[in-house]
């Protein structure tokens, strides 16, 4: 083989990792949206008030599988939530027992890839790894709170 040919090969190497990573981080993004509704629909069955942990929702997730990172090639993933212990989870839990929480409420965090969920459902992709500025603690509650993007409308000139 070639110089050339050698390094084209581990070009096409290295995108292919690239691909592999973006897909588990996709993957991850998409667990904790799926805790996130989990944790949603626990709520509004007890009070609107947020699970204690992730086995106290167990029906509400499709399986124990979605609270490992695919990433995180340290973990077992316990085949039911029967055997499940928090060794088979990667992510934190981290909106214990709440109510009253609102859709900037951090729920969850990935320390892997730096993803975070919030009790809306929605997942924010890296935000805990590229702006921790945007996070605010208050009491023993975290909040997401990213600067407004938006634009100041522009002013009105007198002709």
């Amino acid at each position: 083989m070639t110089g050339e040919e050698l390094a084209s090969l581990e070009q096409a190497r290295d995108s292919l990792e690239q691909g592999r990573e973006k897909a588990l981080s996709i993957q991850c993004v998409n667990n904790l949206k799926q805790i996130g509704l989990a944790a949603r629909i626990w709520a509004s069955d007890n009070q609107d008030t947020y699970p204690p942990d992730f086995l106290s929702m167990s029906k509400q997730l499709y399986s124990p599988k979605i609270l490992v990172c695919p990433a995180d090639t340290n973990r077992a993933i316990a085949a039911t939530f029967a055997i499940y212990t928090d060794a088979n989870c990667s992510y934190e839990f981290l909106a214990r027992s709440g109510s009253g929480l609102g859709p900037t409420h951090v729920l969850t965090r990935c320390p892997v890839h730096g993803h975070v969920g919030l009790c809306d459902g929605s997942a924010q992709s890296a935000a805990w790894k590229e702006h921790p500025d945007w996070f605010v603690q208050r009491g023993n509650r975290l909040y997401f709170e990213p600067p407004n993007t938006q634009s100041e409308p522009a002013k009105a000139t007198k002709p």
